[in-house]
């Protein structure tokens, strides 16, 4: 099967892919990020005389990391 493109048609492929990519990128810094913000969240608690802002600082690396992780449903 041959499939033939116009350019306006394949730049537009082209760049729907590169969207995808950027997305994917984006969803996966904003998992990693947040789970870096809750273990240091949990170190600061464990380490220091302020427990509860550790813990608030945990529980928003937990609530990124939670909305970075795709909506399949």
């Amino acid at each position: 099967m041959v499939f033939i493109f116009n350019n306006n048609e394949f730049n537009s492929i082209k760049s729907m892919e590169g969207h995808v990519m950027g997305r994917t990128i984006a969803t996966l810094l904003m998992v990693l990020i947040g789970f870096v913000v809750a273990m240091l969240g949990l170190i600061y608690a464990i380490h220091s005389q302020d427990v509860y802002l550790g813990l608030l600082i945990s529980v928003g690396g937990i609530a990124s990391m939670l909305m970075g992780l795709p909506n399949n449903v």
